[in-house]
């Protein structure tokens, strides 16, 4: 999928604004404040209906404005698709070739688009939260089946710990509902660990590329139950053995939710012995990675770098954007760009976009 158009209404910062991409590489160049994260937010913002930057859309309409518009053309091998989001005070609303889109989640399998921004680099040291979120987003937009047992998983699990909030515990309700997140939880925790598996033959030759040095990683997936021998029965153990505890503090204890991921460098916690650098460079990879973990072309993602340019030195630049440059689409935000061969969009303090080729 490549994004060919992107027409922007009183989004953010710009009241009016439409730009024509290429495959490859596409830079967004300009001065700090002037709304290059902006462009990319709303590229963003068409694979999930939320943006990466805040949780209240209402901070996404331009000040003054009622609702904020996003239209974009993106082709694929066999037709052009037409998105088009409005979002308003009271919600939003999604069209895809002008036919109203009553799941949300829709738009993740018609638009996959990749994140990194700079805060991803306290993606290892920052509560466990943080890394779940990565395989499920990932997982989310490329498998329906994950999506679902997920998204299954999760309303069990608030109707869980509302019964055991109650001040009569229903111990038959608990069980009821604990044999179905069983079985909801063997998709959620068996598509993580097949993504880890595919996770780990891919980063280290992404890091290959951006940094030889750092090629000796592992992910190491800490799964809330083994997944040697029969899943069900395993799971079961896990949940029963936790229910005393589950009961004491009204609260599920265990599952998909409690899960995490350690990353190892040289066998050696990335959070702990790695450098600001290191680390920095390790995200950029994660966040790559995903897209050559996708089986097919049209599954591969549109890949996002907000600000990925600024800490890394000029080698580690180079070697980035020569990497990069092989993606069906990449864009990038950037206060200076000195590297030849792209599309440049330069965006003005009055909000205007200039386009143009550095060659």
């Amino acid at each position: 999928m490549v994004l060919k158009r992107l027409e922007l209404s009183k989004f953010r910062n710009f009241s009016n604004l439409q730009l024509d991409f290429n495959e490859g590489l596409n830079v967004i160049i300009g001065q700090n404040g002037v709304g290059k994260t902006n462009i990319v937010e709303a590229i963003h913002y068409l694979s999930l209906a939320r943006s990466f930057r805040t949780n209240y859309d209402d901070a996404l309409i331009k000040h003054g404005q009622e609702e904020a518009t996003i239209k974009a053309y993106l082709d694929d091998e066999h037709r052009t698709h037409k998105i088009e989001i409005t979002i308003g005070k009271d919600g939003k609303r999604v069209r895809h070739n002008d036919i109203p889109l009553t799941r949300l989640s829709t738009l993740a399998e018609l638009v996959n688009v990749v994140v990194f921004e700079p805060k991803d680099v306290n993606f290892f040291n920052g509560p466990p939260s943080l890394r779940r979120n990565y395989l499920d987003v990932h997982l989310g937009k490329t498998k329906n089946l994950y999506l679902n047992g997920l998204s299954t998983y999760e309303n069990l699990l608030r109707e869980r710990n509302a019964a055991l909030k109650k001040d009569n515990i229903d111990t038959i309700e608990i069980d009821v509902l604990q044999a179905q997140m069983v079985e909801a939880s063997e998709v959620v925790t068996k598509g993580r660990a097949e993504f880890i598996r595919n996770l780990n033959e891919i980063l280290p030759k992404v890091l290959k590329e951006l940094d030889p040095s750092l090629a000796n990683i592992k992910v190491n997936y800490k799964p809330f139950v083994t997944l040697k021998g029969d899943y069900k029965t395993n799971a079961e153990a896990v949940f029963n053995k936790a229910k005393a505890n589950d009961y004491k503090y009204r609260s599920t204890s265990v599952g998909p939710q409690r899960e995490d991921f350690i990353t190892e460098l040289n066998g050696q916690d990335v959070s702990e012995y790695a450098s600001q650098g290191q680390k920095r460079i390790i995200a950029l990879a994660l966040a790559i990675s995903p897209y050559f973990i996708a089986t097919n072309r049209q599954k591969r993602p549109i890949i996002v770098l907000d600000d990925a340019l600024s800490e890394l030195d000029a080698n580690h630049q180079q070697r980035l954007v020569k990497f990069i440059n092989k993606f069906n689409q990449t864009f990038i935000t950037t206060t200076s760009f000195p590297y030849q061969g792209s599309e440049l969009y330069e965006v003005t303090k009055n909000q205007k976009v200039i386009r143009r080729r550095f060659v």
